[in-house]
């Protein structure tokens, strides 16, 4: 009787650590870039729209590490910065500009990056997709969802204190 209860103890306690783990690996991280990025960055190339996250960032939206592995644009822009923590509008200001000055082609096709901001393409885009996208009907852009207020954190944490609570009972219904 005994053996069966240390047993149902390490099982609850696996399991309760398991959840836990897997609650901490899938919670989404705040992207280090500032959500002004993208305003600014309109801004300094007097382009026709904000441009979408994926100029710099392998999804969208953006996450945390997803634009230093994300995109040739955002490979050339680290290089132009630097950009410090959140970025500030000159830091982005100056690194657009550095990348002017310098002529930089993030895709090879002939038109330097800032040029093909202004224009609105995409400068990872060799064939100069729009940055813009269609502004009607099915392929409209949609609006990005709005911040988290914490809700969804607080569900997450009762999820797994509610998991917890029931394996304990299940491991003390079995001495």
């Amino acid at each position: 009787m005994r053996l069966v209860t240390a047993q149902k103890t390490r099982f609850a306690r696996r399991a309760i650590a398991l959840v836990a783990g897997a609650w901490l690996a899938l919670a989404t991280k705040p992207a280090l870039a500032s959500e002004t990025y993208p305003g600014f960055v309109q801004k300094a190339a007097d382009m026709p729209c904000v441009p979408q996250c994926t100029l710099c960032h392998s999804s969208s939206p953006g996450r945390a590490g997803t634009a230093a592995t994300g995109t040739k644009f955002a490979s050339q822009f680290i290089l132009a910065g630097p950009i410090l923590g959140n970025g500030s509008e000159q830091q982005v200001v100056a690194a657009l500009q550095n990348m002017a000055n310098a002529q930089i082609d993030s895709d090879g096709d002939g038109t330097n990056d800032f040029d093909e901001l202004k224009a609105g393409t995409d400068p990872n885009d060799p064939q100069n997709g729009s940055l813009c996208g269609p502004t009607y009907g099915c392929g409209a852009r949609i609006a990005k969802a709005p911040p988290t207020d914490g809700a969804a954190s607080a569900l997450a944490a009762l999820t797994v204190v509610g998991f917890a609570f029931a394996f304990r009972r299940i491991a003390r219904s079995g001495r």
